[in-house]
């Protein structure tokens, strides 16, 4: 299953969140009702994931025997519709059939059950899903629910056994800790995904000498048996399955990556080893991240952080990339940051760590941004293309419309990157074209819908809907003074409305079909149309 290369903002940058929404209902809570039967007495309670990480002689729990059945109900919510394929042992039934091989899904609720009959031996056991959407994961507690009506009455901590149960050891661990004061029950739930092997005991003992950068810090927790027991308890659960390879054939690639210029900018936000950079607001110093985190969280968190963090100000850097050219760059920036204090310092970093101004030479530049127009209206869901002959532009995907146009420079991010996003990033350069909000295209009367983009020759090429319209739009510059918007115009029911600038305004634009009476400009040919657009200064 091969993830699409056209990915929407809205979609892949909210998608955790509206997860959260929707559940979020009177009737549902968070979590799937585990049921563990032995032959004698049965124990039901609410867990976050339906995993299992047990020794031989160990159980899900100190009245079970560790041979037993264990049975996951609840509700499985779909943001998205697609098809999927999931992973694991035992048998998962949705909405009451069968799931084997891929399987379509709706958006919304789906009944879920997953049936488990513990063999003989250790047993490391867990369920995980990959589709058209995102890469191969463990299915996360946001979007495991179940009905408020099917929770149990009496909670599994009530009832006392002798068995040994590293899941009940765990949850009493992180009780007598607090760990919950700070951090949700889903993080908790999934520590052992983000955190690689060796890095749980030292983060559970200590995360400051590794994480150091936030406003909170966490307890410093004396060396102990059942820390140590907790350790070992949770590197029993399933561990990430995806494993680094060979080592990036370009080894020089990782370093271009974190630096500005012609990089990710990664040294924006993030220290390397002991130099400091100008950020206001920081995230993980570089030099610890593979100390710290697996090479499949890694990997996930790179393809779009937003599914891991809803809301985080870490851009989604790959995410409209091929699938093999989103591999090699990941790769390419793990091995870098596998160097550990070891790693080679960008050349910007030593010069001047203050310099933020992009500025295009030789190719393209697309940056998604919180952007402020010059008349004051900000755009949270702006991107931005400079373009190597001076001219750059802004498109909002909130209006799907061109928004600004100037010339002579591009973007200052300091305001962006020192404070993660909390600030407007201006544009560097002289005004060319500010259209107002009532300028633009115009279909049936329909709202747009942003869809994502694509690359065409190194700039976005943008896709939205107008109802059952669906519109391509690439936007280039000819020349320094011609900006050209090019769309393609899918069938629709009736005539195209393009506002231009008003009389007045000191740019012209003229259109190569259609017929304009003042700014208006019609197109009645229902089929499908090609219509480039040039914006020039002057009459």
């Amino acid at each position: 299953m091969k993830p699409k290369t056209l990915l929407s903002l809205a979609t892949l940058c909210c998608c955790a969140t509206s997860i959260a929404d929707e559940a979020a209902n009177d009737d549902l809570v968070q979590g799937l009702v585990a049921t563990y039967d032995d032959g004698g007495p049965t124990v039901s309670q609410v867990v976050m994931l339906p995993e299992l990480g047990l020794a031989a002689d160990e159980s899900p729990h100190p009245v079970i025997k560790p041979s037993f059945t264990a049975l996951y109900e609840g509700v499985l919510m779909v943001t998205l519709p697609g098809r999927y394929q999931f992973a694991g042992e035992g048998a998962l039934w949705l909405d009451g059939k069968r799931v084997a091989g891929e399987i379509a899904l709706k958006a919304g609720r789906h009944a879920l059950r997953l049936s488990y009959e513990r063999p003989a031996g250790a047993v490391s056991v867990g369920l995980s899903w990959q589709s058209d959407l995102f890469i191969k994961e463990p299915v996360p507690p946001t979007v495991l629910w179940h009905l408020k009506a099917s929770t149990p009455t009496k909670t599994a901590r009530e009832v006392v056994g002798n068995h040994p149960s590293p899941p009940f050891r765990i949850e009493q661990a992180m009780r007598s800790m607090k760990c919950a004061s700070c951090h949700d029950s889903a993080f908790l739930a999934t520590m052992h995904h983000k955190f690689s092997p060796d890095a749980l005991l030292p983060h559970m003992r200590h995360a400051n000498p590794m994480k150091w950068y936030g406003a909170m810090t966490g307890p410093l927790l004396e060396e102990s048996d059942s820390l140590t027991r907790l350790a070992d308890d949770l590197r029993k659960l399933p561990l990430p399955e995806r494993r680094r390879g060979e080592a990036a054939v370009e080894p020089g690639k990782g370093l271009k990556m974190v630096a500005t210029r012609d990089g990710l900018a990664c040294i924006a936000c993030h220290d390397i080893k002991h130099q400091r950079t100008a950020a206001e607001s920081k995230g993980p110093n570089l030099s610890f991240i593979t100390q710290r985190v697996s090479y499949d969280w890694f990997v996930r968190w790179m393809s779009n952080p937003q599914r891991l963090k809803p809301g985080v100000a870490m851009p989604a850097f790959f995410v409209a990339q091929p699938p093999e050219q989103q591999k090699q760059n990941i790769d390419a920036l793990w091995d870098y940051l596998l160097q550990g204090d070891k790693m080679e310092l960008p050349e910007e970093l030593r010069i001047d760590p203050q310099q933020f101004v992009l500025r295009p030479t030789t190719k393209p530049m697309v940056n998604r941004v919180y952007f402020r127009l010059p008349d004051g209206r900000e755009l949270l869901r702006a991107i931005c293309v400079g373009l190597p002959n001076g001219t750059s532009y802004c498109f909002d995907a909130e209006s799907c419309q061109l928004a600004y146009v100037w010339t002579g420079g591009y973007l200052d991010m300091s305001p962006h990157w020192k404070n993660k996003s909390l600030f407007p990033t201006p544009a560097v350069g002289e005004p060319f074209f500010l259209p107002s909000t009532q300028e633009g295209l115009h279909i049936d009367g329909q709202a747009p819908v942003f869809r994502g983009y694509d690359m065409v020759g190194g700039i976005p090429r943008f896709e939205f809907v107008y109802g059952d319209t669906l519109v391509r739009l690439l936007i280039d510059a000819p020349s320094p003074d011609q900006l050209r918007q090019s769309f393609t115009i899918g069938k629709r029911a009736g005539p195209v409305q393009f506002v231009g600038p008003p009389a007045g305004s000191d740019v012209s634009t003229t259109a190569s079909v259609g017929e304009w009476s003042g700014d208006r400009l019609t197109i009645s040919d229902i089929r499908q149309v090609e219509l480039a657009l040039d914006v020039k200064k002057g009459k």
